[in-house]
């Protein structure tokens, strides 16, 4: 009998701890881990309001959804972080900034093989230089690759057509002989000398005032760029005259594209091809470019002319005779680089 009634209080004990077990609060679930956002300044020379810059604009928030936020490029526009358009392999490669807009006529002082991987003022359409992209692409990616910098998606400008604004008519090259005329690059300028046209390379941000006070006659420019930088309240004038063939791109610090992980590596490739197959698609649809030439007749007074297309051929001729020239001056590099675009030029010529 006594044994039972010790028996009780120890059951009566270890069904209160089991209730008691079982009324306890569960243990806290871990807080859900942070997620890291990986941030990439981008340097570029454009400014808001270009077709060039909505382009960029488009890469960044395609990034940004595509990777729910876990990438985050900050744009700087016109040179806002301070370095200049011709030292960018060496701060990217250098790491000193993470991203910037890789454009080959940019970037030959310190790499002439980029800067005649570049076939503008020489492709005759605008079809001739999407059918060379594939080429393009690889010969670039390979030539930004020396530099520790990844061409991580490269597009053509939407830019279709480059035009000569002037303060008088310019239709042909002897409208334009001994006339000074703004160029951007080596490319340019020297095809136009070699036509006896004396251009120069200036600055974009001296254009407007340099027009304005005749020290220069015209420019070289797109139509959304006459109305973004006020061209045409100092010039009258506006003919489009070759097919631009201008390959802009994104390159990438190769030491920041190692940090990602494997699964991050993978996405943001996939993010990229998509994105470029996106804007080659649509290289050819350059109906942009007339409503722009519309609008500046319409609305800001300008005439639009036609550039003489016996002149255009003329300068493309000459214009290949410069790109050969510019190779054999930099050396064996940019020689191999500048015969294999050409190569591939008329290849897709026939």
């Amino acid at each position: 009998m006594k044994k039972k009634m010790l028996l009780i209080p120890l059951v009566l004990l270890l069904a209160i701890s089991l209730v008691a077990v079982g009324c306890a609060k569960p243990a806290p679930a871990p807080a859900p881990e942070k997620m890291e956002i990986v941030v990439w300044r981008y340097h570029t020379p454009h400014t808001p309001g270009r077709l060039d810059t909505a382009v960029e604009e488009d890469w960044r928030d395609f990034v940004s959804t595509e990777t729910n936020g876990r990438v985050r490029i900050d744009v700087y526009y016109g040179n806002a972080l301070g370095f200049k358009d011709a030292d960018m392999l060496r701060v990217c490669g250098d790491g000193i900034v993470e991203s910037f807009m890789i454009y080959p006529g940019y970037l030959g002082r310190d790499d002439p093989a980029i800067g005649v991987a570049n076939v503008n003022t020489v492709a005759l359409s605008r079809e001739e230089y999407v059918e060379m992209m594939p080429f393009i692409r690889q010969q670039l990616t390979d030539l930004y690759a020396k530099w520790n910098i990844r061409a991580l998606t490269l597009w053509p400008t939407p830019e279709c057509v480059v035009c000569v604004i002037g303060k008088e008519p310019f239709t042909t090259l002897e409208s334009m002989a001994g006339k000074k005329i703004r160029c951007w690059d080596k490319s340019q300028a020297g095809t136009f000398i070699k036509v006896g046209v004396p251009a120069q390379i200036i600055s974009q941000a001296e254009v407007y005032l340099a027009l304005k006070t005749g020290v220069l006659d015209g420019c070289m420019h797109y139509p959304d760029g006459v109305i973004n930088l006020s061209f045409y309240e100092v010039c009258s004038y506006i003919a489009p005259m070759y097919a631009c063939a201008d390959t802009l791109g994104f390159g990438l610090n190769e030491d920041t594209w190692q940090a990602l992980s494997p699964t991050l590596q993978t996405q943001m490739q996939d993010i990229a091809e998509r994105f470029m197959e996106k804007y080659w698609a649509s290289a050819l649809d350059c109906a942009i470019i007339d409503e722009h030439l519309r609008i500046l007749e319409k609305d800001y007074g300008m005439t639009v002319l036609e550039f003489s297309q016996a002149d255009y051929a003329r300068f493309c001729e000459a214009g290949v005779e410069n790109w050969r020239e510019l190779a054999q001056e930099a050396g064996p590099e940019a020689i191999k680089v500048q015969s294999a675009l050409e190569a591939e030029l008329n290849r897709v010529r026939g």
